[in-house]
């Protein structure tokens, strides 16, 4: 039974799609909208069982990947260059929220339109896993939401734009050049998902939908599993609960963890590198996993540390690279380590705002590394005198730079 339109929300959303449609066209994200509106029919008038209901969660999971194969949905390489038909936009997020709603047998019309199919959401998340509508705005949810707005403005459009010139080191093959891109690509889509994440979740949640945290301080992990369960909670609470669990009776934990990470490279993209990206990521959870038992407690640190450090920074590499000769190129200098004058980073000139703005993404990452009890939902930097600062810097010198990380798949 179709529960009562709560109004707020269902109103937001028709005002961003009216915007939406005024800016890009009649035909933004349509097919998007006729496969939620499809999947709410569909569970909504006919009886299924707990089974079929569940196959079709993962169909409509698959649909991305499906798309990515006939190439209506371009290859998610983290640098701007995500193509998308236009009538798909925002395909990956919705589909994702429907599926995991869909999964737990709860996907209704207010939670479809109100939250999942919202038009910002749709940009890079946070994914619906939420149901419950806020209660009627106050002061208290106002200076909290606008506090995580401004933080998410300056993530985007100081951090990541100040850095986005930077990534010209993805086209050099020297050892160095490779591993400065690394850690300045770890960075930007950091702060670049990060940022427009924290935006959506301040604005839903000022509107009256509920929008769960989508990171939480990754660089304060221990380890990298603790890493992972940081970055892009949304995307991994779906992936945890339509397959880890799942799965992890069937066939035990370490397939369980194979699944999950081929299905997030799936997600990302069908292409012989997101299998190795997944592969390689899955290696490094099992690792630090089967590592937890090690009772040294002083090596055992180190070696997370160095795991961490290693599977991010490489993955990276793989993340960012959609051609599969040239990433073998990458990875093979990258492991056979020289020092070469002709390496980019040798022979370019930056002006002081971008050593500032490189210096400013360090010293946020020191934080949440040093300081990982304090920067819990980064509270640190939530302090009304920081916010204040962020603002001005935001407001100064902030920019679009390259756009979402993510696209608008």
């Amino acid at each position: 039974m179709l529960r009562k339109p709560e109004f707020q929300p269902l109103l937001f959303c028709a005002v961003s799609y009216a915007t939406v449609i005024t800016l890009k066209g009649w035909n933004t994200g349509i097919f998007t909208l006729m496969v939620g509106i499809s999947a709410l029919i569909f569970v909504e008038l006919f009886t299924i069982s707990s089974k079929l209901r569940k196959f079709i969660a993962y169909c409509i999971f698959f649909v991305t990947p499906f798309l990515t194969v006939v190439g209506q949905v371009g290859v998610l390489t983290g640098l701007g260059r995500s193509s998308v038909s236009l009538e798909w936009q925002g395909i990956a997020f919705a589909t994702s929220g429907i599926a995991f709603q869909i999964f737990q047998g709860k996907l209704g019309f207010n939670h479809l339109f109100g939250s999942i199919l919202q038009p910002l959401r749709l940009i890079s998340g946070p994914l619906a896993i939420s149901i419950k509508p806020f209660n009627q705005l106050n002061v208290t949810r106002i200076r909290i939401y606008l506090g995580w707005i401004i933080l998410g403005g300056f993530f985007y459009g100081v951090l990541a734009s100040g850095i986005a010139s930077l990534l010209v080191f993805k086209q050099s093959t020297e050892s160095f050049d490779i591993l400065l891109f690394s850690i300045i690509f770890e960075m930007y889509v950091y702060f670049n998902f990060c940022g427009i994440s924290l935006i959506v979740l301040g604005v839903l949640n000022l509107v009256g939908v509920r929008t769960a945290l989508n990171f939480n301080a990754p660089f304060s992990a221990n380890n990298l599993i603790g890493y992972w369960q940081r970055w892009h909670i949304s995307f991994a609470h779906v992936l945890k609960n339509l397959f880890f669990k799942p799965c992890r009776n069937l066939i035990g934990t370490s397939l369980s963890v194979i699944v999950v990470f081929l299905a997030s490279s799936m997600w990302h993209g069908v292409t012989l590198n997101f299998l190795i990206w997944g592969m390689f990521h899955a290696i490094g959870w099992l690792l630090t996993y089967h590592l937890s038992y090690l009772k040294w407690d002083r090596v055992k640190q180190l070696l997370n540390i160095f795991l961490m450090t290693v599977f991010i920074l490489v993955g990276r590499i793989i993340f960012s690279e959609d051609n599969t000769n040239l990433l073998f190129i990458k990875l093979g200098n990258l492991s056979n380590f020289k020092w070469n004058t002709d390496a980019l980073a040798l022979n370019i000139s930056l002006d002081i705002q971008t050593w500032l703005t490189i210096s400013a993404c360090v010293a946020v990452i020191l934080l949440e590394i040093f300081a990982s009890n304090k920067m819990f939902q980064y509270k640190i930097l939530r302090k009304n005198w920081v916010l204040l600062f962020l603002l001005s810097l935001t407001v100064v010198y902030g920019s679009n730079g390259l756009g979402s990380a993510y696209g608008n798949r």
